[in-house]
């Protein structure tokens, strides 16, 4: 607990100590270990600035999917507060943001554990490419059926979305009649631009799909 009382210089020591007993309450509570609940709340605050039943509510949603999933505790906070700086969502979205997590295990070839791990990888291109957690979440799950493992399919789907805005291919899915943005000029969203897509696609033969791949180029994960 030094930690998190060092984070909060400006805060009375009654506060302080309330805030160990609510740690320590949530720790039994949920059963999971005191020291990792205590980093829990340290990450929480560091990366989002949250403090007080913010955090334990964060917390306490992070626990229970923590124990669900067999996922760490500490792995899921991290990919938890990095998704919500780079999407933009606060804590009460936060049971979304699991629920897609564990959407993306139930169909991708991936663990809790290991999604935990690499979905900050290409978070920060989603978020850039002004793409959900869930669309990301979809597409990585896509990837991991192809890719050696979740690294690598995490890869993919970083540069897919890095791809995606570049003016190669906005400029030939608009030949095919499919536009990247909507009528206020904001990137759509990736589900729906391939649901046009995949009509056109497969219609095409071989010879036709290599030329429109190779017009496009792009990374890997994109082609």
């Amino acid at each position: 607990f030094l930690d998190i009382r060092q984070l909060n210089l400006d805060k009375p020591t009654e506060s302080l100590n309330n805030y160990r007993d609510e740690i320590l309450d949530l720790s039994y509570e949920t059963g999971i270990a005191t020291a990792k609940m205590s980093k829990g709340f340290y990450d929480v605050q560091s990366a989002t600035g949250l403090f007080g039943e913010d955090v334990k509510d964060l917390a306490s949603q992070v626990s229970d999917y923590a124990i669900a999933t067999k996922a760490d505790f500490n792995d899921s906070v991290n990919s938890t507060v990095k998704a919500m700086k780079a999407f933009g969502f606060g804590v009460d979205e936060v049971t979304n943001y699991l629920a897609s997590n564990a959407k993306t295990v139930q169909v991708g070839i991936t663990t809790f554990d290991e999604l935990a791990r690499v979905q900050t990888e290409f978070a920060g291109a989603a978020a850039g490419a002004n793409q959900t957690f869930d669309t990301s979440n979809k597409l990585f799950a896509a990837f991991t059926a192809i890719a050696k493992d979740s690294t690598i399919a995490a890869t993919l789907t970083k540069s897919a979305l890095e791809g995606l805005t570049q003016k190669r291919t906005t400029d030939e899915l608009k030949k095919m009649g499919v536009s990247l943005f909507d009528a206020k000029g904001q990137i759509r969203s990736l589900d729906d631009v391939i649901r046009e897509l995949t009509p056109k696609l497969q219609g095409m033969s071989d010879i036709e799909f290599l030329k429109v791949r190779n017009a496009i180029g792009g990374p890997e994960g994109l082609q």
